[in-house]
């Protein structure tokens, strides 16, 4: 489980560092695609929150369940970030 919760916490602070980009990214440049990005980026975040929580506080809670339906939303957005992308 160490090595689960090492990769955990990686997971946690790239989603941050690319969120804080996507977001600087679109106030820049306006490019309405990066909204579907900055959703999927801040989703990827919270997936590593519940995580981290769930392990530190013993929540008991099913995260595979919750992965699984957040993973589908991620893929959900990143199609839409990459069909808006012009």
């Amino acid at each position: 489980m160490f090595i689960t919760d090492i990769l955990a916490g990686i997971v946690l602070i790239v989603a941050a560092v690319l969120l804080i980009i996507a977001s600087v990214g679109y106030k820049r440049y306006r490019i309405n695609g990066m909204i579907f990005a900055i959703v999927a980026f801040f989703i990827f975040f919270i997936k590593a929150l519940i995580y981290e929580l769930n392990t530190l506080l013993t929540l008991n809670i099913d995260f595979m369940e919750i992965s699984l339906l957040l993973d589908i939303i991620i893929l959900i957005t990143m199609y839409f970030a990459l069909a808006l992308k012009r």
